[in-house]
């Protein structure tokens, strides 16, 4: 069967989710608000930066096309998939205020057709939405019926910046949270269709998958927090962090991934699901401790990196902060280890800040009295300390560091400890001095 899709939302994850269908041979209508967005698309322009994106779209050709009208773009597809934006509001959770907008707008659009439609929520939600809020207000607009006259999925994104194409196509596994089961093999075969060499497909109810996507992020946080503990012990004792996590790793009851300590989880994802996930406990009547305490542990590691700076800072001097963005790839500081101790140290010492990719961003989030510089050699000029936040392939280099006087802080340890000789003062952070 030859599919075509309504994508609605065009930002970060729509406009590639809607490439990517294209370039899989399926007839896409992408839907926007913003009119840059839709422009853009229909002149074969990617939106965002984003790798593949832009060959996605040139090899797509008139498969691909975008709107601002959502009920034309339903209308004329036999599935949706909605992926507009649910703001994070602590306590209360995502919110869905523009999901139930897109609800009615396909509402509308299923009053004026007879044929099965299929309705995939991708936006990330709290559980109990898709079956809840998302599927009453469709119902109520269009005055049809889940399982009946349309299907119902939920398919969260297990994707991130700068890998976002990649993820969507080939995650660990796609998962699909179903309203019945004629949905759910709907949008399996739909998958299947549109990607070469799909991954596991794993079908749940709504509420399930819900959950899990929020349980999954809230576990890595958890574990990059406990990694980032295990170097503050072995700071203090006197042992290697690598060595101890390469340990655990060798459990198989431990998986290796994300157990590298390094600098505190950011972005987009990681920081806001970990808060819903606690917020969802409290919904169902218990709690969560090991989310609070992820996030208070993400907070004061950026208080004891800030810390092992001070300590080999002279008051009053220059420091480097050398990666703004929350990790390398992407120019998005949402969150990052460096914007969190620049807001640490801004009021103690000068500073001069360096990423390859996030100076704007960064300029538009800190203090007017923060330096940037464009370059790691004029970051490194006449500096006391640097601490290195990112994992750019550029600062993995050593030369620029060399016959320097600087002191620099590792927290990822990208150097060996004997990498450097004087007048470089190398602070691999997680490997103490043995007693």
């Amino acid at each position: 069967m030859s599919y075509r899709a309504a994508v609605i939302g065009l930002g970060k994850l729509g406009s590639c989710l809607a490439a990517s269908l294209a370039n899989g041979g399926i007839t896409v209508g992408g839907v926007d608000i913003v009119d840059g967005r839709v422009s853009k698309i229909n002149d074969g322009v990617a939106p965002f930066p984003e790798p593949d994106l832009q060959a996605y779209i040139d090899d797509s050709g008139d498969r691909l096309s975008a709107t601002t009208k959502h009920r034309q773009a339903v209308a004329n597809s036999d599935v949706t998939f909605v992926m507009v934006n649910t703001l994070y509001e602590g306590a209360d959770g995502y919110a869905l205020r523009h999901v139930n907008e897109v609800a009615e707008s396909i509402g509308e659009a299923l009053a004026t057709i007879d044929d099965y439609h299929l309705i995939v929520l991708r936006s990330t939600v709290m559980p109990g939405s898709t079956g809840g809020e998302f599927r009453s207000t469709i119902e109520e607009v269009s005055g049809k019926r889940a399982g009946e006259d349309f299907g119902l999925c939920y398919c969260p994104e297990f994707t991130a910046v700068g890998e976002v194409i990649e993820k969507m196509e080939h995650p660990d596994f796609f998962l699909i949270g179903e309203h019945d089961e004629r949905a759910g093999e709907c949008l399996s075969e739909i998958y299947r269709s549109w990607v070469d060499d799909p991954s596991p497909v794993i079908r749940t109810d709504l509420v399930s998958a819900e959950v899990a996507k929020l349980a999954i992020n809230s576990y890595v946080s958890m574990k990059i927090s406990f990694a980032n503990t295990l170097a503050q012990i072995c700071d203090g004792m006197g042992g290697d962090v690598d060595e101890v996590t390469d340990v655990l790793a060798e459990d198989f009851r431990i998986s290796g991934n994300y157990l590298t300590a390094g600098t505190r989880y950011g972005g987009p994802c990681f920081p806001q699901d970990n808060g819903s996930f606690g917020d969802l406990a409290v919904r169902a009547g218990t709690r969560a401790p090991l989310a609070r305490a992820a996030d208070e542990v993400n907070e004061r590691h950026s208080d004891w990196i800030a810390d092992v700076i001070r300590s080999v800072t002279p008051p009053g001097g220059t420091v480097a902060i050398l990666g703004m963005t929350y990790k390398p790839g992407v120019a998005m500081v949402t969150g990052s280890e460096g914007m969190a101790l620049a807001r640490r140290l801004d009021a103690e010492f000068g500073l001069i800040c360096y990423d390859p990719m996030g100076i704007d961003e960064a300029r538009q989030n800190l203090a007017a009295d923060v330096n940037y510089c464009d370059s790691l050699e004029k970051a490194l000029d006449a500096v006391d300390t640097a601490v290195v936040t990112v994992q750019w392939d550029e600062f993995e280099d050593p030369d620029p560091f060399r016959r320097r006087n600087v002191s620099l802080v590792d927290p990822w340890r990208i150097f060996d400890r004997d990498e450097f000789e004087d007048p470089v003062e190398h602070v691999s952070v997680g490997q103490g001095d043995p007693r």
